[in-house]
């Protein structure tokens, strides 16, 4: 591979937000169709947008999303408004194709009825066809052989008070225009000119580009007689249908005078006529007016010393029509002075169809893939500086899995450069010629990449299963693997929960994975394709996790009573049971002194009670333990309400919640049992308003599912027994709390170590 030349200049231009959908052929329309139907349905993505970009709530909270992206720290952009809001037009340009994908197809190139090619066509225009006429360069031209050349001369005589309207453009009309044909008889209204420069202007000379000849159209003045119009005509005929330009150039000189003489002005007219005398194609129209692009050059003109000299150096023009063969076209040249008589205006022209403009678009223009990227190559233009490659990332016109686009310009010396995969792995480019007075040749044709693509996974979504989020998408063909990125908390899905966030990257094999709880109860996540050669597909769209956190109860109270503390919190839906850490003497709360130590208890209840004679004085905050086996996060810790707390603020609070506490305790006594399903041990406890100081004992019973009996364990009201069930059989099994006795509570518990 011929050593690639890297961009010298990069620009990036704009950022074209676009969804992925698949490309369908649909029913074929013409090219005038399709652009019709493209410039509406940009319509309707732009009212969409405007729409969405109204949203001020829900715009803020995206852009403090893309505040904090890595995009954003990444790319050096000092204007953070205009990167919000391309942002946000590119965000909205996406959900508006993820509503309407059938408006994806409208772009598709394919639907266009033009002979079939590789690569998109640019707007589905042929490329132009040179047509070439013989003797355009006037190089073997001289005042007697012009009309054996294929030229016509026409001169139309007006008087003095004629006048020409302002709009010189509109004064010849989209018609045959008659004049009578007096030949080039006369160098005053037609002469071939050498390669010399202009009588009345020494900067510009008669021939363009050191040419022998040229052909100067109307009087070269000064003070002729009377006021006309000129025109010089060829006729030719194309051999080809299509796309098709023709070339010229022309420099023009016209006297200014002191005033606007009778609202009449000077001007230079070019245009291209079918066989029916109808006109083709854009005019080319220059009206002598003093400013520019005309220059201006003192003068002394019949008396008129104050009148000034303007004048057009070379200038290169084209006419491009649609063409059929075999059908013959005319070109004509209109020159015409001011009204009056004593005032002058010509025009030179030279190099008609002859290609020496700027130089055409390159051509052969070919992509080869190699490991790096895509190798971009063409054919050498003669007369070019450089070249200019356009690329527009992502181009559904080439890209089936397209998102966020954005277009950039590649300037090379060379005909080959290499666009990295690092850079953009899809896209469309055009290749054109850059002239050595800067201007860019037309664009032919655009083409797509050629480097192997790798689509990311279509369908993505989250099934919530117990004890976590099971993330699925559809398989793509040739994957080597899947990549998921996991953003924990983030605050796209889930607020500002003020939990730690952290990014984690899990590679897989199969198209589905399980987030568990215990990673993460929140996270956002994409999924990209493993393809060979080390490629990754870029993400198409960041989604939420689909199972609720576990949420850590809040409002904790602390009520005293004669033989303990009261402990209460709000209840979580979706709670299996609560875990309540107590740290006894915890020397935060407590200023006896004494040895500290920790106690957990579980309870289904939201409300517990700790004897005086377990504890007097602690600390103490309490977990959800939610279905699906996770657990929250801890929110708060109090300290207790004993006498021995010094806060009296708590007491307070305490002694205004006690009736809710109370209102929740629907049942004197309330038996727990947890974890339930167990497999490893079971926490079983009885709560009792009626006997706080604990002095009854109590006889916990297990029984199986047939009555008979497992176990019994001595214990107490409102205290904590851990019973191991490792040895005991997968199953249900009843459990009873009796008091002398007599049966106080009862439940069922499930074993299982599956």
């Amino acid at each position: 591979m011929t050593q690639a030349r890297y961009a010298v200049a990069f620009f990036l231009t704009a950022f074209i937000a676009i969804c992925s959908s698949p490309h369908v052929q649909g029913q074929q329309i013409n090219r005038d169709d399709w652009l019709r139907q493209m410039k509406d349905e940009e319509g309707k993505v732009k009212a969409y947008i405007e729409t969405q970009m109204k949203k001020t709530t829900f715009n803020d909270s995206l852009k403090q999303v893309l505040l904090s992206s890595s995009e954003f720290h990444e790319h050096p952009i000092t204007d953070a408004s205009s990167f919000i809001d391309a942002n946000l037009r590119s965000y909205y340009r996406i959900q508006y194709f993820n509503t309407h994908p059938e408006a994806v197809a409208v772009y598709n190139p394919g639907r266009v009825s033009v002979e079939p090619l590789k690569e998109a066509t640019f707007n589905a225009v042929i490329p132009p066809t040179s047509i070439l006429c013989n003797y355009g360069d006037f190089e073997t031209a001289t005042s007697g052989n012009l009309t054996s050349q294929g030229y016509n001369g026409y001169v139309a005589a007006y008087p003095g008070a004629a006048v020409y309207p302002g709009s010189v453009c509109d004064f010849v009309p989209l018609s045959n225009v008659s004049y009578t044909n007096v030949g080039f008889g006369s160098w005053t209204n037609f002469l071939v000119t050498n390669n010399a420069p202009d009588p009345n202007v020494s900067a510009l000379w008669q021939t363009h580009k050191g040419s022998k000849h040229a052909i100067r159209v109307n009087a070269g003045g000064p003070c002729p007689a009377p006021a006309e119009i000129n025109m010089l005509q060829k006729s030719f005929t194309p051999s080809v249908t299509g796309r098709s330009k023709i070339l010229f150039s022309y420099a023009m000189v016209a006297e200014n005078p002191p005033y606007n003489h009778m609202a009449a002005n000077t001007f230079f007219l070019a245009r291209v006529l079918d066989n029916t005398g109808t006109e083709v194609g854009a005019r080319v129209c220059l009206q002598g007016i003093p400013t520019s692009p005309f220059n201006l050059t003192p003068f002394v003109s019949c008396g008129w010393r104050d009148a000034k000299i303007m004048w057009k150096d070379w200038t290169c023009e084209e006419i491009q029509f649609d063409a059929q063969a075999g059908i013959t076209y005319t070109i004509e040249f209109f020159v015409a002075d001011c009204a009056g008589g004593m005032h002058f205006a010509y025009a030179y022209v030279d190099d008609i169809c002859a290609q020496t403009c700027c130089p055409p678009a390159p051509e052969n223009v070919k992509c080869e893939a190699v490991p790096e990227g895509n190798h971009i190559s063409w054919n050498a233009v003669p007369d070019a500086i450089g070249y200019q490659v356009t690329i527009h990332s992502n181009d559904p016109a080439c890209c089936k899995d397209s998102h966020i686009q954005f277009m950039s310009t590649w300037t090379v010396t060379g005909t080959d450069t290499l666009i990295p995969n690092t850079f953009t792995k899809c896209f469309s480019y055009t290749v054109n010629s850059i002239c050595k007075d800067s201007t860019v040749s037309e664009t032919l044709q655009k083409y797509c990449s050629c480097a192997p693509e790798c689509p990311a996974p279509l369908n993505p979504r989250c099934n919530p299963v117990n004890g976590g989020s099971d993330l699925v998408w559809d398989p793509v063909p040739g994957a080597t693997g899947y990549q998921v990125i996991l953003h924990s908390n983030d605050p796209f899905c889930c607020g500002n929960n003020g939990a730690p966030q952290f990014m984690a990257v899990w590679t897989v094999t199969g198209t589905d994975t399980v987030v568990p709880s215990t990673f993460s109860g929140c996270f956002s996540w994409t999924v990209n394709t493993l393809c060979e050669a080390g490629l990754v597909s870029q993400s198409l769209q960041k989604y939420c996790s689909c199972t609720p956190p576990c949420q850590a109860p809040t409002n904790l109270t602390c009520y005293q009573l004669p033989y303990g503390s009261v402990l209460g919190w709000s209840t979580v839906p979706g709670a299996a049971y609560y875990k309540l850490v107590i740290y006894n003497n915890d020397p935060k709360c407590c200023h006896n002194g004494s040895l500290p130590f920790m106690a957990v208890f579980n309870t289904i209840t939201t409300n517990y009670v700790i004897p005086t004679s377990f504890s007097q004085c602690f600390s103490w905050y309490v977990n959800t333990v939610c279905e699906d086996s996770s657990i929250s996060q801890t929110l708060e810790s109090s300290c207790s309400c004993s006498p021995d707390n010094p806060d009296p603020r708590l007491r307070s609070q305490a002694e205004e919640n006690m009736s809710r506490i109370m209102s929740n305790m629907t049942e004197r006594v309330q038996a727990s049992a947890a974890p339930n399903p167990a497999s490893t041990y079971i926490d079983f406890a009885l709560l009792s308003l009626d006997q706080l100081a604990g002095d009854s004992k109590l006889v916990l019973y297990l029984y199986d599912i047939n009555g008979r009996e497992i176990m019994s364990k001595e214990t107490g009201y409102n205290k904590n027994l851990r019973v191991n069930v490792e040895e005991f059989p997968t199953g249900t099994y009843i459990y009873e709390f009796k008091d002398a006795g007599k049966k106080i509570a009862n439940g069922k518990v499930i074993i299982d170590r599956h």
